[in-house]
């Protein structure tokens, strides 16, 4: 039963062994693994410093111009419309004092043609005369 136990030691020293290195593999590629992340982190952090927040800050600027640029549009548009409002309403009007003096503007150039007709034959029929 010696010999039996013997080798049951040397298989259990040899899994102890294995299990050391394979411990020691894993705290390896554990440190590895932490040493990468830091280094990601920092190269994010560099890329992000150098290129997003200035990208950042000049689309924000852009962003601010075309809302004041909008604004003002739109406050332009406005003035617009209140100026084509009032030429609307004023061209009514017109139209409407048109309506109402056009009959009058009639009349008066009938009586007009019609005295400088009669002035015209009478002015003839005296030279005649």
């Amino acid at each position: 039963m010696t010999g039996s136990l013997t080798t049951t030691n040397v298989w259990l020293g040899i899994i102890a062994g294995v299990s050391l290195v394979e411990l020691l593999a894993v705290v390896t590629v554990a440190f590895l693994a932490f040493k990468l992340y830091k280094r990601a982190i920092a190269v994010v952090e560099r890329v992000e410093h150098d290129y997003v927040v200035p990208l950042n800050a000049k689309a924000n600027a852009v962003i601010a111009e075309a809302q004041t640029v909008v604004g003002r549009a739109r406050a332009l548009e406005e003035r617009v419309r209140g100026m084509v409002v009032k030429v609307e309403d004023t061209a009514g009007r017109v139209a409407s004092v048109a309506q109402h003096a056009w009959p009058v503007v009639g009349t008066w150039r009938a009586v007009t043609a019609a005295l400088g007709s009669l002035r015209h034959q009478n002015g003839e029929g005296r030279r005649a005369a």
